[in-house]
Parts: C-alpha cells; structure tokens; sequence
C-alpha cells in the first residue's frame, strides 16, 4: 500500500446525516421493516451534491451513517450484541442507497459493538471503489487504547476490516466529550504521539495544524451562559468551537491552546458580557482584539480560508 493512497484526506471534523433505509414509510402511511422499498417511488437523478475544496470531492449531501445496522430478528446492532448483522440486508440497503445518490458513508470500529467497519467492508467491497467515500474514526475512548501502537493498529485493522488500502476521511472520535474532554484529547492524540505519526509517515501536511478546533473559549465567570452562546453562534457559522470549563489557572487552560495549536482563544469575563463582546487573540501574532461574535467569527473565517488552501492529509 503506497502511502499516497493511504489517506486521500482527513476532515478534522465531519458530520454525515444518517440514512435509515430499513425503515420507511409506505404508501399507506404505515411503517415497513422488512427492508423492501418500492424503487420506482424513489427518483434516482435528484441527489444534491458538495464539492470539498480541499479534495475535489464530490460529495452527497445525504450521507450513509453505519451505526445502526440491522441484525436477524429485528432491532440493530447498536442495541443488541447478540444477534448476527443482517449481512443480506446491509447489502441490499447499501446498494440502494447508491443507486440513488448517497456516495458518503460513515463507519467507526466502536459501532455495531465493534462489528460496523466488518459488515461495511462486505457491502461496499461489491463495488468500484471511486463510486463511494469512506470516513471512520480512531474511536480510542479506552484509555488501554491510547497507546500509540494501540492507535496505530485501529487505524490498520480499520482498512483491513473495510477491505480498502486508504479512507478518503479519518475523524478524531468523540474531541471535547466528558467532563475533562481537552485531557483527554492530549492523551489521545497529542502527548501519545499519534499525531506525531501521522506526520512522520508524510500523511499530514505539515503547512496546516491539525487542531481540535478553530477557537478555545474560556469563561471567566462562573455563568456559563454567554460561552455556551459563543460556542453556538460559532459552530453555526461552521467553526469548531470547544468550551474550556475545567477548572485550572489561567496559564494551563492557555498552555492547552497553545500546545495543541488552536489558532484563537476568546476570552468571556464581566466585560466583555456587559458590552456584548469577546475578547479574541490571535495565538500566532499575539493580537488581541475586543469584537462582537459576528466580528470574531469574520477574522477566523477569514484565518481559516487562508489555512484551509491546503490538505490536512496528503493524497
């Protein structure tokens, strides 16, 4: 496997809508489970697509999610450990969902209680591999996994499981979840060396910062009710935002950006609450601005259109 194909891209986050094509609804408004769908009902010319800037990508906007795959005798694999994945019907959904557009699907070794990427693997390995995308996931939540071999042998059982020799998206599983999510984050991906590796095998571009998130927000009231807007308002502008809410000195929560290589912090204290305002800084410049969300979320757009000329991941 050559490691241009290794990655073809990593998002740092990417959501995908799931499709639950195992259960719609019929003609006469009731519910079917039996997997049979009436194609002739269901246009297949009327897909929506997005194009990644970053990879020319050609994405649906309807995504496939795997966390839910049907076993024999009914519920999902999420739910019900026991019972055997519906190989037969993942198929058949799969294959539906492709005819009629969807090309992104999105899988994680924890899903189906560590039986999704399997069961993916078998339904979409039917097909030319330039007609789908994959994303999964370094789902490392077991601190036995964050190791950095452990990491590193998730990713390679991923592609073995999935039958491929990359994945177009590999996605950092479940950053900022649980009350100390920024730690964790650290022994994850950061002090273990994982990111490190990848950059080591030439598959991240060393030009970008593969950063958790755009901007850190740090409360410095015990209110939390104005960072939990920020954080908000700057995720609906399509920014990662991550809340800061462990309770440390003011010097580790900055040394966590900075090590971490999160471009902005934006302080909220008195303050700033009664003008309305932020305080953004810059962490490469030193800058350090007092603005209105809308004003903030302009400069770190605008930084990120700059940043985001490139690739995260080589192809």
């Amino acid at each position: 496997m050559s490691r241009r194909h290794f990655f073809k891209v990593a998002g740092g986050a990417a959501v995908a809508t799931g499709v639950a094509l195992a259960a719609c609804d019929n003609n006469n408004g009731e519910t079917s489970t039996s997997g049979a769908i009436a194609e002739a009902d269901v246009p297949k010319d009327k897909m929506t697509y997005r194009t990644n800037p970053n990879t020319g990508d050609r994405v649906s906007l309807l995504g496939y999610g795997m966390m839910r795959l049907p076993v024999e005798g009914g519920e999902s694999g999420r739910e019900n450990a026991d019972a055997a994945i519906d190989q037969e019907l993942v198929n058949k959904e799969v294959d539906f969902a492709l005819a009629h557009g969807v090309n992104y699907f999105d899988t994680s070794p924890a899903y189906c209680q560590g039986r999704s990427e399997h069961a993916t693997g078998i339904a979409l390995s039917r097909h030319p591999r330039d007609k789908y995308l994959i994303a999964t996931k370094l789902s490392n939540f077991d601190p036995a996994t964050w190791p950095l071999e452990q990491g590193q042998q998730m990713f390679y059982n991923s592609l073995k499981e999935l039958q491929v020799d990359y994945v177009d998206y590999l996605l950092l599983h479940g950053v900022g979840m649980g009350d100390n999510g920024p730690e964790e984050f650290d022994h994850r991906y950061a002090e273990n060396g994982l990111l490190d590796w990848l950059q080591e095998q030439n598959m991240l571009n060393g030009a970008l910062n593969p950063a958790p998130a755009e901007v850190l927000i740090l409360p410095m009231t015990q209110d939390l009710t104005a960072a939990a807007e920020a954080a908000t308002f700057f995720r609906g502008c399509e920014i990662r935002a991550q809340l800061y809410t462990e309770q440390k000195k003011f010097k580790a929560k900055m040394g966590y950006a900075d090590k971490l290589g999160i471009p902005f912090v934006a302080f909220l204290g008195e303050d700033e609450a009664a003008q309305n305002k932020i305080s953004l800084k810059n962490m490469q410049t030193g800058e350090q601005q007092l603005l209105s969300l809308t004003e903030a979320a302009n400069v770190i757009l605008e930084d990120m259109r700059v940043r985001n000329n490139g690739k995260l991941i080589k192809g």
